[in-house]
C-alpha cells in the first residue's frame, strides 16, 4: 500500500515537472521568443504573438524569453546642466518606449532583456542628448511669461534625436515620448527666481491698479461732464420757463391794471369754476363770500334795474 502511494505521488511529481518543463505560457500583454540552443528558430518560428498555452523541449535544449507589449516608463537620474547664459540646473527627465520587433531585440541587446537595454543603450543616449538643454538659456526654461518657456519645444527636439539614435542602433525598440520630470536649482538661483517672479508679480499688480485708477478716474470725469451738461441744460429751461412766466405774468397786470374790478371777478369765476368741477364733494357758498355768486342772488336783478 505505501509502495503505491509513493510510486501515485512520484508520478503526479513527474506529470507536474513535466509539464512545467514542456509548456510556457504567453498573456495578452506579452510577445514571446523561443530560441534551441540559444539561436533563432528559422521562419519566424520563434516568435509568439498571440496569448495562450505552448509546448516546448525542456532547457536547455529550448529556452523562452518574453516581453511586454505595453508602454515602459524609464527614469533618468538627475543631471546637472549648464545653460548657455551660464546657469547650474539640475535636470530629471523621463522616456516612455515599446519593444515592436521582439525578434530584433532579442539579437541586438546584450542578454537580451529590457533592463540591459535601458542600462547600456538607452540612457547613455539620454545623457548624450541633455547637450539640447545647454543650448537654451535659463529663462527659456524658468520664466514668469508662460509664452516665454520653450519646455515643449525643447523635449520635442530631445525626443526627435533620442528617437534617431535608437532607430540607427536597429534595437526593435519604439521611443513613444520623452519628458523633463523636474528642473531643480541651487538654493542661490531659487532665491533669485524666486525674487524675479514676486518682482515681475508685483509689476503686474501695479500695471493693473494702475489701470483701473485711470479707468475710474475717466469714468468719473465723464459723469461729471454729463451731470453739469444736464444741470446746465436743466438751468436754462428753469430760467426760460421763468421768463415766460413772468412774460405771462406782466402781460396779466396790465390787464389787471385796466380794469382791477373786472380781473378780480374773472379771478374769481374762473377759481369758482376750478372748485366746483373737482370730484363730487357739495359745497355751500353765499353770495357774500364770492362777489361771483352776487349776479346770482334775488336782489340782483333789482339792482340792475335800478342801475339802469
Amino acid at each position: 500500500m505505501n509502495k503505491l502511494l509513493t510510486m501515485v505521488v512520484a508520478l503526479v511529481i513527474l506529470v507536474v515537472l513535466g509539464y512545467t518543463m514542456a509548456t510556457y505560457t504567453v498573456r495578452y500583454d506579452e510577445t514571446a521568443v523561443r530560441t534551441r540552443f540559444g539561436k533563432v528558430l528559422g521562419g519566424g518560428a520563434s516568435l509568439v504573438t498571440q496569448p495562450g498555452l505552448y509546448l516546448r523541449w525542456p532547457s536547455p535544449v529550448d529556452e523562452v524569453r518574453k516581453y511586454p507589449k505595453t508602454l515602459q516608463h524609464v527614469r533618468h537620474e538627475p543631471r546637472e546642466i549648464q545653460t548657455r547664459d551660464g546657469f547650474a540646473i539640475t535636470v530629471r527627465s523621463f522616456v516612455t518606449y515599446r519593444v515592436t520587433d521582439p525578434l530584433r531585440f532579442f539579437v541586438s541587446v546584450e542578454e537580451q532583456t529590457l533592463g540591459s537595454f535601458e542600462d547600456r543603450k538607452l540612457r547613455p543616449a539620454m545623457d548624450e542628448i541633455k547637450s539640447v538643454i545647454a543650448l537654451r538659456e535659463f529663462a527659456q526654461l524658468v520664466n514668469p511669461d508662460p509664452e516665454k518657456v520653450e519646455l515643449d519645444a525643447l523635449e520635442a527636439e530631445c525626443l526627435a534625436q533620442l528617437q534617431q539614435r535608437v532607430a540607427a542602433g536597429d534595437y526593435g525598440v519604439e521611443i513613444v515620448s520623452f519628458g523633463v520630470e523636474r528642473l531643480l536649482f541651487p538654493q542661490e538661483i531659487t532665491q533669485d527666481v524666486t525674487n524675479r517672479m514676486v518682482a515681475v508679480r508685483e509689476a503686474l499688480a501695479s500695471n493693473i491698479r494702475s489701470e483701473g485708477e485711470t479707468r475710474a478716474q475717466n469714468v468719473r470725469t465723464r459723469a461729471e461732464q454729463i451731470a453739469s451738461r444736464i444741470q446746465e441744460f436743466a438751468k436754462r429751461r428753469a430760467d426760460a420757463i421763468v421768463a415766460e412766466g413772468e412774460e405771462t405774468a406782466n402781460e396779466r397786470l396790465k390787464v389787471f391794471d385796466e380794469n382791477p374790478k373786472l380781473a378780480a371777478f374773472l379771478l374769481q369765476v374762473e377759481t369758482l369754476k376750478s372748485v366746483l368741477t373737482r370730484g363730487t364733494t357739495t359745497y355751500i357758498l353765499g353770495p357774500e363770500q364770492w362777489e361771483a355768486l352776487r349776479l346770482l342772488a334775488p336782489s340782483a336783478g333789482a339792482d340792475a334795474s335800478g342801475g339802469e
